[in-house]
Formats: C-alpha cells, structure tokens, sequence
C-alpha cells in the first residue's frame, strides 16, 4: 500500500471513531475542482482580484459605488460559481453521519448549495444582503429576480438604497457563524483541515488544543509535523480516494 492511500486509510479510521469530526476549508478546495468553467479558470486569481485592504466597511459607508465598481467583477465570479466535486462529496460524509460541521472560510456560499446542512461561515456569505439603511433583509436571488437585472449594487426595494452582501469586510464584527465556529471546533474530537491556506491562518484558536487533527493541502505547511495525517495533495484527489475506500467498504 502506497504512503497516500495509507494516510487516506487513516483519515478513514479517524472519521469512523469520531462522534463529533468538523471540516475546515478555505480557497484551495474551489482550485482543486471545476465549479463552472470560469470560476474554475478564474480561481488562482480571485485573491489578486480585490485587495482586502479596500474592502473595508468604513470604504463601503463613505461610497458604495467606488466599492462595486471595483469589486463586482469578484462578487459577479462567486455568485455564478457552482458546487465542485468537494463540496457534493463533502455533503455526503454528513449525510453518513462521519462530518457533524463544516467550518468554511469562503463566501461564495457552495456549501449549502450542494447540500450541506450545517454550515458556519466565518466571514458571511454573499447568497444574501442586508441594507444598511432600514436593515431589510433578502436573499441574493431574491433580489435579482424582483428587479430582473443582476447589476451591482442590488437596491432596497424598500428605500432604494444598495444592498451590503452579508460578507464581514474588514472593520465588521464577526458575523454570528464565527462564534458559533469557535463553540463547534470545542466539542470537536476530530478537526479534519481541508484546503486552507495555513500561512495566513489567523483563527488558531479553532484548533487549540485538538489532538486528533488532520491537514489536506496541496502544499506543505508549518503544521505539518505537527498533526496526526498531513497529505500535500490537491484535495479533490483526496476526496475522490476516501470516496473510493469508504464506497469499497474498506
């Protein structure tokens, strides 16, 4: 048996004998399968299409449309993407009661969409908008589909004014996910890590203390010697393995 499918084997192990395994993933699972030709195309770029440093909640106040001006090309890309072979695979692990959680620092909402059930999104989601106005609330399909026209910004249809996606620009307090993240990884006895960039990992609090923890990335990282399963592989392929073993029965 080869070093992958042994680790694999491994991961498999864990999920079995856990009663209560959380999923973390970041930007690396939407690289690693197609979800929609362009978003597809589009991934290795999406972290150089906006700066976070002019997305900023005060940014927003003083002018949204400078705001949408420069990212409705990134909002547009994430709106139109769809669920990847990770997301769907992902959904089915909770399904067979081996994921309770997933933990989700992307915004573009694929989770759900693919049928996960219970999902935290630490940094919100674009799926919806709130006004920051009179604070109505609807879902983003709702919106385009009341005024027939998917241009940025989406207007109130109460007062006319732009709609916030409900995502936590910098300057925003967390959204309420995030605290109900940081309960959820407590009571994990597994914390399975799947394509996240760790050099930029900044909530460590979510793994603290977690014995039983595993990383899939498609690169090393500084946790690497540090976890219970490291596998630098692209996470699809990983996915597609634990699918393979789980469906053979091994």
């Amino acid at each position: 048996m080869d070093k992958l499918l042994e680790s694999v084997n491994k991961i498999i192990d864990l999920l079995r004998k856990s009663s209560h395994a959380v999923v973390i993933t970041g930007s690396g699972i939407i690289d690693s399968a197609s979800s929609g030709t362009e978003y597809n195309s589009s991934a290795d770029r999406l972290p150089t299409m906006v700066s976070p440093g002019d997305f900023t909640i005060n940014r927003y106040k003083g002018g949204s449309g400078p705001f949408y001006e420069e990212g409705a090309p990134f909002f547009s890309l994430l709106y139109k993407a769809k669920p990847n072979y990770v997301h769907y695979k992902l959904a089915a692990l909770e399904k067979r009661g081996l994921v309770k959680t997933i933990i989700t620092y992307n915004i573009d909402g694929l989770h759900k969409m693919a049928g996960s059930k219970n999902v935290l999104e630490l940094r919100g989601t674009i799926r919806t908008a709130t006004c920051t106005q009179c604070e109505y609330h609807a879902a983003t399909e709702e919106l385009i589909e009341s005024t027939g026209e998917e241009q940025l910004p989406l207007r109130c249809p109460d007062c006319g004014k732009p709609m916030k996606p409900d995502v936590a620009l910098e300057g925003d307090p967390p959204p309420p996910d995030y605290h109900k993240a940081m309960q959820e990884a407590g009571k994990a006895d597994l914390i399975i890590v799947l394509g996240l960039d760790m050099h930029i990992f900044t909530d460590k609090e979510l793994i603290a203390d977690q014995k039983e923890l595993v990383v899939i990335n498609d690169g090393p990282t500084h946790f690497d010697q540090a976890v219970k399963v490291a596998l630098n592989e692209q996470p699809i392929k990983v996915m597609e393995l634990i699918m393979e073993q789980l469906d053979s029965g091994s």
